[in-house]
């Protein structure tokens, strides 16, 4: 259902969602409820669905549709952030976080859409793909694919980065019935790339100016989809210390980067 204002008055109120003949294809009961369009159009939620009809009814409310990060605050505190008002445009179903402009913050790129809605609804479709560029203090700034030639426009899923034979970081993003989409980093800063062991959790990063970084590694990310267990360390970095999900921890100084 949505919300939007009485024709009688300005309270807002609940009104169905899906059309007349949706509903129609579900139950009979519609359609011996309403003789036309019109007297549909009027008809709030609770006129379509009675108090008989809502009794022992499960009831879920969705009150967060933004896609969002959320960041980590420490002492059991986590904030949600809403990403830029370009990012809200489809659906986001593959996400990638790397250093992109070799600045030490974190970056991300989205890929998104879903062309398999309802009829009713038509496709969710304006999604070409995104570029965020993190500023280290949890805002981001959209670069347009004419500047990012970050372009994804297909029934886009999963997105994942890998690393070729010379180290270059690459993105694969894979669309429905459609092809891959590869795109490689730009090379920028000599970085090294660590590999990870299968029981590694998060890396904390010193950098030569003292600024600090705690980096999480993950099985699994976005929509079904898996990038490679490697860690790209720029130059610059100090020394980091990776730690794995029994406590241990191992420390790699600037002599092996």
């Amino acid at each position: 259902c949505y919300m939007r204002e009485s024709m009688q008055s300005d309270v807002k109120k609940l009104y169905p969602v899906h059309f007349w003949d949706e509903l129609n294809t579900q139950s009979p009961k519609f359609r011996q409820k309403y003789l036309s369009y019109r007297q549909y159009g009027d008809a709030t939620i609770f006129d379509v669905l009675t108090p008989e009809d809502l009794k022992d009814a499960l009831v879920l409310e969705a009150n967060c549709m933004e896609s969002s990060y959320i960041e980590n605050l420490g002492g059991g505190k986590f904030s949600i952030k809403p990403l830029p008002t370009l990012a809200q445009v489809a659906p986001v179903n593959g996400i990638v976080v790397s250093d992109l402009n070799n600045d030490s913050n974190l970056d991300l790129l989205l890929v998104g859409n879903d062309f398999g809605n309802e009829v009713f609804a038509g496709r969710f479709d304006a999604s070409v793909g995104s570029v965020l560029i993190g500023d280290g203090k949890g805002g981001f700034e959209v670069i347009p694919p004419s500047k990012s030639n970050f372009y994804v426009a297909g029934d886009a899923k999963s997105l994942v980065k890998l690393y070729g034979s010379n180290g270059d970081e690459i993105f694969i993003a894979s669309q429905n019935r459609d092809s891959l989409c590869a795109f490689v980093k730009v090379p920028g800063v000599r970085s090294t790339v660590h590999t990870l062991s299968p029981s590694d959790r998060w890396a904390e990063v010193e950098y030569a100016d003292g600024k600090r970084q705690r980096i999480e590694f993950y099985f699994g990310s976005g929509y079904l989809s898996q990038s490679t267990r490697k860690f790209t360390v720029p130059a610059g970095v100090k020394e980091f210390v990776v730690h794995d999900h029994k406590g241990g921890a191992r420390k790699i100084t600037s002599g092996g980067i």
